[in-house]
This record gives C-alpha cells, structure tokens and sequence, in this order.
C-alpha cells in the first residue's frame, strides 16, 4: 500500500495522488488487482462484454416472443435496453492512470448519499481531440466514504482543480 500523503487520498481501488503536473490514480490491493484484471486501461472490454449481454438477452427475449411468450420477455428485453444505454453512455469514458493537468477541463464532485451511492469526483478532459472522462469513486460509507469525500474535495480545491461554483454536484 501507498502511504498517504497530504496531496493523497483514498478510492475505491487504491489511491489518488495530486502532483503538480498530473493526477495519477493507483489501484492497489485485492480490488485494484481486480479492477486491473477486469478493465486495465480501457473500459473497451467492459463496454464490449455489456453489449454481448445486451445481444443476448434481446436474442433471449426474440426467442420467447416467437414462442408465445410475450410477458415473460419484456424482463430480458428491458435489461438488454438498460445495458445498452449505459454502453452508449459510458464510450467517452477512460480508465487511465495519469490524467495530465494541463488536459483537464473540469472536475465534477458527487456527494455521497449513504446506502444509495458512494461519493465520486468526474474529471472531463482533452486527449487529443477528443473529451474523455474520467471517474474516481470513492470508498464507501463502510469504509469511511463520507470523510474521505470532504478530504478528496478539499484537496482538490487547495490545488486550484475544483472550485465552489462546480460544486457539490448531487445528482
């Protein structure tokens, strides 16, 4: 584990460290290692694997509408149109460690809402031509999600990254 420092605080899967020149995201432990197994860098295989899900479950839902079984299939046809909605969503969307300062165009806060959703800050930047987005979610209420949300948000204030006007974002 890192040791955290006072331009640190903690995520989901690791860490987040704010550097003068860039924001770099660690995933670290048994989580990280996953999240790192799962999705690495890309968010290419996840969006790829709901979209098979989503075929799928259309295919299932056309095969008991031809069976006579109209009700029964509106569940996985429901599922499978949810599915492809957060695909078409989440492709600007990027799981990069090291987002450059001078890229970022804005940094949205999400407060926590305990037993509903963690807190997460939404970094929107410049890679190449294109604007991407970054998630960092925090722990959760567990794990001292609130506290550590005012930490993070504090920090990133303190850096000139996020300012009063942006923020809190409850949505």
């Amino acid at each position: 584990m890192t040791e955290m420092t006072d331009s640190t605080f903690r995520t989901k899967t690791g860490t987040c460290c704010i550097l003068p020149d860039r924001i770099l995201i660690r995933r670290e432990g048994v989580s990280g290692f996953l999240a790192n197994m799962i999705s690495g860098n890309s968010v290419i295989r996840t969006l790829f694997v709901n979209s098979i899900i989503s075929l799928s479950l259309v295919c299932l839902a056309g095969y008991l509408v031809v069976n006579g079984q109209i009700s029964i299939a509106i569940l996985p046809f429901v599922i499978a149109l949810f599915l492809l909605y957060g695909t078409i969503k989440s492709r600007d969307f990027s799981a990069i460690p090291e987002i450059p300062r001078d890229a970022i165009e804005t940094i949205e806060a999400h407060e926590p809402r305990p037993g509903a959703t963690r807190g997460y800050f939404l970094v929107h930047f410049r890679l190449g031509e294109s604007v991407k987005k970054r998630i960092i979610i925090l722990p959760g209420s567990m794990s001292g999600g609130s506290t550590e949300f005012k930490r993070a948000l504090d920090l990133l204030r303190n850096h000139g990254l996020i300012n009063d006007a942006t923020t809190p974002n409850t949505c």
